[in-house]
């Protein structure tokens, strides 16, 4: 993902980050974002307990073995929405007010996590658009191996 503007900041171009893109990394690292969003992909690959709500009308679904789900990549994640397992979040905003009323108790690794200040959830959001490529291939499949329905925005 060499096209990212992080993945320059981190292969040396100090200019590659504005000043909000920088200070978002800061908030990032610092409001337990990275505890599970972590490593070259942003993502530690585990599976966690959320409590992410079920959107209306859909089938409750438990993931893997009693609600848990699988830590996504970040890469182009200003790209994806809607965000979490099942879409119930529609934009970052609710991610972010979702992880400032999420019960710390469901996961270990929610204990490290605070809310961001509106500024800061500015600043995180700059940041995590840094972390999409320009050359990411945006077309939705019609097919895919498992047989699914595609869905997503890309």
């Amino acid at each position: 993902d060499a096209g990212s503007s992080y993945d320059r900041f981190v292969q040396g171009d100090a200019t590659a980050l504005s000043a909000s893109q920088r200070r978002g990394m800061a908030v990032f690292e610092r409001g337990g974002c990275a505890t599970c969003h972590s490593g070259p992909m942003f993502s530690d690959y585990k599976l966690h307990r959320l409590g992410v709500p079920d959107p209306p009308g859909a089938a409750r679904d438990l993931g893997a073995g009693g609600g848990t789900f699988r830590t996504p990549s970040l890469r182009n994640v200003t790209r994806t929405a809607p965000y979490m397992h099942n879409g119930a979040l529609v934009d970052l905003d609710q991610v972010f007010g979702f992880y400032a009323r999420v019960d710390r108790r469901l996961d270990p690794d929610l204990a490290r996590v605070r809310a961001p200040t509106p500024q800061e959830a500015a600043d995180v959001k700059a940041f995590l658009g840094a972390l999409s490529d320009g050359t990411f291939d945006t077309t939705v499949p019609t097919s895919v191996p498992s047989g699914l329905t595609p869905g997503g925005a890309l």
